[in-house]
């Protein structure tokens, strides 16, 4: 479940074999007492907490990304590496031609591990202000203030004094709606400075 996403009739299959279980009776019908939706509910809200199969199947899978992503000189993040995505990185990967089952399945729950990375800002010299994830909120990490149209590529590096190690306020309020700027200032500013 690892490693390829498995078919919907693979995954309805396990969940027949499970709810046969729990359900079968030797020699006599079989009664379903409860719902299975009902037994994948959470224990506080009245479930035995049973597993999903497809979403279970889609964590793991962006389990294996979060390795390749993390680990880029592990054999796996080699291999796939140069045969895959060797002029970019795992977040810029394409499906490529011919791909393996192996990467279709781990593309097929990359955007599921993407949701929820961030950038955590240093230096800030890789990391675009309008197209990557670096700001810290809960629902998303990106801007809110709209695409300003005279530099999309503009880099988080410009809205810091590296010699103080603090923002520079003067551009964030003049980029940014308030709402930004405020979540933007919630970066501690000590990792901002030029390490030495």
């Amino acid at each position: 479940m690892g490693v390829f996403r498995l078919p919907k009739g693979v995954l309805w299959d396990i969940q027949s074999l499970c709810a046969d279980f729990w359900w079968h009776n030797r020699g006599h019908r079989k009664v379903h007492w409860i719902a299975w939706d009902k037994l994948c509910a959470r224990f506080f809200e009245g479930g035995l907490g049973f597993r999903e199969f497809r979403p279970f199947n889609q964590a793991m899978l962006a389990k294996q990304c979060w390795r390749v992503f993390t680990n880029p000189h592990s054999l796996l993040g080699r291999l796939l590496k140069a045969r895959y995505f060797p002029h970019s990185s795992f977040l810029d990967a394409p499906l490529s031609s011919r791909p393996s089952l192996t990467w279709r399945s781990l593309l097929s729950a990359k955007p599921l591990m993407m949701a929820g990375i961030r950038w955590r800002v240093s230096s800030g010299s890789s990391i675009k202000v309008w197209a990557s994830p670096w700001i810290p909120r809960p629902s998303s990490f990106r801007p809110i203030t709209p695409v300003a149209t005279n530099d999309p590529n503009l880099l988080v590096s410009t809205l810091i004094d590296h010699e103080l190690g603090i923002w520079r306020h003067d551009k964030l309020r003049g980029l940014f709606f308030p709402m930004d700027v405020e979540a933007i200032l919630k970066i501690p500013s000590n990792a901002l400075a030029n390490q030495i």
